[in-house]
Protein backbone atom coordinates (compact mmCIF):
# COMPACT_ATOMS: atom_id res chain seq x y z
CA UNK A 1 0.00 0.00 0.00
CA UNK A 2 1.36 3.37 -0.98
CA UNK A 3 1.75 6.34 1.31
CA UNK A 4 -0.89 8.24 -0.67
CA UNK A 5 -3.37 5.36 -0.33
CA UNK A 6 -2.75 5.27 3.42
CA UNK A 7 -3.32 9.02 3.72
CA UNK A 8 -6.50 8.83 1.64
CA UNK A 9 -7.81 5.99 3.81
CA UNK A 10 -7.09 7.98 6.98
CA UNK A 11 -8.86 11.06 5.59
CA UNK A 12 -11.90 9.00 4.59
CA UNK A 13 -11.98 7.27 7.97
CA UNK A 14 -11.94 10.68 9.68
CA UNK A 15 -14.78 11.85 7.45
CA UNK A 16 -16.78 8.73 8.26
CA UNK A 17 -16.39 9.35 11.99
CA UNK A 18 -17.44 13.00 11.60
CA UNK A 19 -20.50 12.10 9.54
CA UNK A 20 -22.04 9.81 12.14
CA UNK A 21 -21.84 12.34 14.99
CA UNK A 22 -25.39 13.44 15.84
CA UNK A 23 -25.81 17.09 14.88
CA UNK A 24 -22.40 17.07 13.25
CA UNK A 25 -21.04 19.45 10.65
CA UNK A 26 -22.49 19.71 7.17
CA UNK A 27 -21.05 17.31 4.62
CA UNK A 28 -19.40 20.20 2.77
CA UNK A 29 -17.59 21.21 5.94
CA UNK A 30 -16.55 17.62 6.63
CA UNK A 31 -15.03 17.15 3.19
CA UNK A 32 -13.04 20.37 3.48
CA UNK A 33 -11.92 19.57 7.03
CA UNK A 34 -10.67 16.19 5.78
CA UNK A 35 -8.60 17.72 3.00
CA UNK A 36 -10.84 17.24 -0.03
CA UNK A 37 -11.25 20.10 -2.48
CA UNK A 38 -14.54 19.21 -4.11
CA UNK A 39 -17.64 17.14 -3.46
CA UNK A 40 -17.53 14.86 -6.54
CA UNK A 41 -14.01 13.65 -5.72
CA UNK A 42 -14.94 13.14 -2.07
CA UNK A 43 -18.16 11.31 -2.93
CA UNK A 44 -16.44 8.93 -5.37
CA UNK A 45 -13.65 8.09 -2.93
CA UNK A 46 -16.10 7.68 -0.05
CA UNK A 47 -18.35 5.36 -2.05
CA UNK A 48 -15.37 3.25 -3.13
CA UNK A 49 -14.23 2.82 0.48
CA UNK A 50 -17.56 2.41 2.28
CA UNK A 51 -20.01 1.28 -0.42
CA UNK A 52 -22.34 4.23 0.12
CA UNK A 53 -22.36 7.98 -0.24
CA UNK A 54 -21.70 10.30 2.69
CA UNK A 55 -25.37 11.32 2.59
CA UNK A 56 -26.49 7.69 2.76
CA UNK A 57 -24.21 7.06 5.75
CA UNK A 58 -25.45 10.14 7.58
CA UNK A 59 -29.10 9.21 6.92
CA UNK A 60 -28.53 5.63 8.08
CA UNK A 61 -26.73 6.75 11.25
CA UNK A 62 -29.48 9.21 12.17
CA UNK A 63 -32.14 6.48 12.03
CA UNK A 64 -30.49 4.58 14.89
Amino acid sequence: VSVLATILAARLDAAQRMLVVPGGAAIGVVLLDCGFRDAPTFNRAFRRRFGMTPTELRTMSQRR
